[in-house]
């Protein structure tokens, strides 16, 4: 009988046990593999943290870039470590499942043997059952065979019938040496039963014992199978428990971080805001200073229009005395600038109209600008003041004409010279005004007198 078979069984057995002592180490490898995922859940939370505060200005837990790029290559290896512990126990899993399907081929096929080996047991018994009776028949015919001989002489027969003792001899002996033939197949026939029927036993008992370790070991990998099993049901819902969690944990840090992002947009408007409001204060701060230079430049202007219009009225005082031949045109001219008077108090209240209206929509402007309305005003005040002198040494002068010469003609001009005193005196009024943007009516005086008397030598050149 081949034992070989017998062999490959007690390997499998003995494969079957390494793997089988092997499930506490894959046990080791699950809690591992669950240990480096919780790493790896941590591992990514700080990478993300790590990553906001890289990204957003203000720090929100401060990691170097050194320590980002070592959190990087431990991910990288941590990652490696689990795809690999996870492919070792597909690995040994798939082991496993192979080595139980030998076991299970290699148990078939010697209890087929088995059974082949109990049909031919049973066939030799049956010959040797057959052997029996034949070698107890030939016993007796040797017996009787030899009784006879002894009792009879070799000459008679009971059955008259006269046997040779040669020939007598001769089918003794054949039959001495079938006999001994038979005893010796017999004994050779029991030799090898009882050798078969030894070596029947020893396999059953060892069949008996590989079958018991068989179960032991199949009832450990099915308690190590069931363990697992049952480890990775209890890692599973760890797993789905974590997963939850950690779901959990990055909606409210979701949360959090859109908090944190509305606040930093806010602060953005709020930077945007502030920042609005310097450039307008800058441009606010540019319009005043050109407002600045532009009332300078007015004023200067002023001055140069109250020069000449000084020298404008001596000119005229001195023409209105020394040329009265001109009287009448002079009337004529007087009653002009006085409808061009009544027009200037006109477009003046106009002007007053549209400056209350500039400066209830410029309060702002004139509080930063008090400054500079203080020093036009002083600068106006100081204007009306020289104005006043300039009025009273005309009024002196306009006397001593009077009491020099008293005629109607004089009269006349005298109040001519009233009125072109009053109307000389708009563009004091208007200048002591701030007038934003508007031209001064004293400068236009100049240019229309200018052009209502040709031929007249003007002090200001267009």
């Amino acid at each position: 009988m081949n034992l070989n078979p017998l062999r490959r069984m007690e390997t499998l057995l003995d494969e079957l046990t390494v793997i089988a002592d092997a499930f506490p180490a894959l046990n080791e490898l699950k809690t591992k593999v669950q240990c480096d995922k919780e790493a790896m859940s941590q591992l990514c939370a700080r990478m993300g943290r790590a990553e906001l505060s890289k990204d957003s200005d203000e720090e929100i837990d401060h990691v170097s870039e050194e320590q980002r790029k070592l959190d990087a290559r431990a991910y990288e290896d941590l990652d490696t470590t689990v795809s690999s512990l996870e492919a070792r126990a597909t690995q040994i899993t798939f082991e496993m499942l192979l080595a139980h399907a030998r076991i299970l081929a290699e148990n078939d096929q010697l209890r087929s043997e088995l059974r082949t080996e109990k049909i031919k047991v049973e066939e030799k018994g049956e010959q040797v059952d057959i052997s029996i009776p034949m070698h107890k028949a030939l016993g007796n015919d040797l017996a009787a065979a030899r009784d006879l001989q002894s009792l009879e002489p070799m000459g008679s027969s009971s059955h008259g019938a006269v046997i040779h003792p040669g020939r007598f001899q001769l089918i003794l002996d054949e039959t001495t040496s079938k006999l001994a033939k038979a005893e010796r197949d017999n004994e050779s026939l029991k030799t090898n039963l009882t050798a078969k029927y030894k070596a029947l036993i020893d396999i059953q008992f060892e069949l008996g014992r590989l079958q018991t370790k068989y179960e032991i070991d199949m009832a450990n990998h099915m308690k190590g199978a069931q363990s697992v099993a049952d480890t990775r049901v209890v890692d599973m819902q760890r797993e789905l428990h974590n997963t939850t969690n950690d779901y959990v944990r990055f909606k409210k840090s979701n949360i959090l971080l859109k908090q944190d992002i509305k606040g930093l947009e806010q602060k953005v408007k709020n930077k945007d805001i502030k920042l609005a409001r310097y450039i307008s204060a800058i441009n606010a701060q540019q319009e005043a200073q050109a407002e600045l230079s532009r009332r300078q430049l007015s004023h200067e202007a002023a001055q140069v229009e109250m020069s000449a219009l000084k020298s404008r009225i001596v000119e005229l005082e001195n023409q209105v005395l020394t040329q009265k031949k001109y009287a009448h045109q002079y009337r004529s001219t007087m009653k002009y600038w006085r409808r061009r008077a009544d027009g200037w108090e006109q477009e003046l209240t106009q002007k007053k109209k549209q400056l209350r209206t500039v400066f209830s929509e410029k309060k702002s402007l004139d509080q930063k600008y008090e400054n500079v309305r203080t020093r036009l005003q002083g600068f106006l005040s100081s204007l009306d003041a020289s104005e006043k002198e300039s009025e009273e040494r005309i009024d002196k002068e306009d006397g001593n004409a009077l009491t020099r010469n008293n005629t109607p003609n004089d009269n006349m001009a005298i109040g001519n010279g009233s009125d072109l005193r009053r109307i000389c005196a708009a563009p004091a009024h208007r200048i002591s005004t701030p007038q934003p943007n508007v031209p001064r009516p004293g400068y236009t005086l100049v240019r229309q007198h200018e052009r209502v008397l040709p031929g007249r030598s003007s002090i200001r050149s267009t």
